[in-house]
This record gives structure tokens, sequence and C-alpha cells, in this order.
């Protein structure tokens, strides 16, 4: 993976047990990473961990529009009590966002736009996220 992309703030997938572990960044440094590990169903802890830039299997950009969430993108959702990250999974009507909660006990499947914080738009997806619709439509789907 190209480190010149790399921001700090920006999202990465890296390998893990059974399914990819999601990260920010924290800062780089000659080809490594120093990340802080989002929450998930194993571990909650955040402890920054440096990593090399090889061992990164996605790369999701920073992006400011959070309302502007497409299909496979990550956004940080604050619900009035609730504050979670999810992948966006469809687009209803009027801008709602269907979506897939990263975390086990969440279980809001819908946001609007006015619930988004932050979104990280996927640049090179991780093998195994991401599914291609049929022949000739190159829109992807999360799993």
């Amino acid at each position: 993976m190209k480190l010149a992309n790399v921001r700090a703030g920006d999202v990465v997938a890296i390998g893990g047990r059974g399914e990819p572990l999601l990260a920010e960044v924290r800062a780089k440094q000659r080809g490594r990473l120093t990340i802080a590990p989002w929450p998930n169903r194993r571990t909650r802890d955040r402890r920054p961990v440096t990593i090399a830039a090889l061992d990164v299997l996605a790369h999701f950009r920073r992006r400011a529009r959070a309302s502007a969430a497409e299909i496979g993108d990550l956004v940080l959702v604050d619900i009035p009590g609730r504050r979670f990250h999810a992948r966006v999974t469809a687009r209803a009507g009027q801008g709602e966002l269907a979506l897939d909660p990263l975390s086990p006990r969440i279980n809001y499947f819908r946001a609007r736009p006015r619930d988004l914080q932050a979104r990280w738009t996927i640049t090179q997806p991780a093998i195994g996220m991401c599914v291609l619709r049929a022949p000739g439509d190159s829109e992807r789907i999360a799993q």
C-alpha cells in the first residue's frame, strides 16, 4: 500500500482472526503506521499500535461531508443517546441510509443525514469486503 495517500484520521483495515479489523490512523513514519483499533466483537482495547504499511488490507479516506455517504462507506453515527460506527449498505428514500453496525450491541439499522458525524470512503477494497453486482454493473455493495 502507498503510504503517501494515508493521512491522520483515515481508517485502515488490517488482518485479524476471521475478519479484518478497522483502525484509525494516528501517525505515519517511514513505512509504518501508528493506529488506534476500533472496538469490535472481540476487543475494546484502543491502545495505539504500530504496524507496517504492508499489513494494510484496505484504506478508507476521511471525507468532510458525512451526509453524502455512499454504499460501502464507513460512518460515525450519533443518534441521541448512542454513538457508533457502521457500514452503509443502502440508500433509502429522502436521504436515509441503511446501516450495518460494526458493534454487536447496536440495533440501529437506519440513520438520517443529520445523524451522521463523520464519513470514511473506501479507496482500496479488502478481499471479501465488497461484492460486485451483475456483469456490466459496477456498483459495489458491502456485505
